[in-house]
């Protein structure tokens, strides 16, 4: 199967203000996965932001919780939370927080207090990966899952 080679997302670019616009996608490096966006929800954040009650660096795609469907993944090594293997056609969702996986508390089972704590939604749109959802294919870092 070919993979697509862009993703439509809608990118906020100021209060109340979005664009649709066609993204690029990466191919894919080791440790990483394509995924096609089914679902994604948006929170009480995302609606201050989007009406200007919550500053935000733009350019950026909000929103963080996802339901989406593996396309392809970089190696056969990728596995989720239970230990199975991703395979093309398997069903994703994630968490908005992303531990790092080796701090104490991480360690200890608590990703959502980690020392090096990053989040979904919470971030510039640039370089080689957009976090956030309001798109509709993403590659997404293994750490990110």
């Amino acid at each position: 199967m070919e993979l697509p080679s862009t993703s439509r997302a809608a990118v906020f670019v100021g209060a109340s203000k979005a664009q649709l616009q066609e993204l690029e996608l990466p191919s894919l490096d080791d440790g990483e996965m394509l995924f096609k966006v089914d679902c994604c929800t948006l929170c009480g954040s995302d609606l201050h932001t989007l009406t200007g009650a919550r500053d935000k660096p733009t350019p950026s795609i909000l929103v963080h919780g996802i339901i989406g469907k593996v396309i392809a993944v970089s190696s056969s090594s990728m596995w989720e939370f239970s230990g199975a293997f991703l395979q093309p056609g398997d069903r994703v969702t994630w968490s908005v927080v992303i531990g790092c996986d080796h701090c104490e508390r991480c360690r200890n089972g608590l990703p959502q207090k980690c020392l090096q704590l990053a989040k979904h939604g919470h971030a510039l749109a640039e370089g080689r990966h957009w976090p956030e959802d309001w798109r509709s294919m993403c590659c997404c870092e293994k750490e990110a899952w």
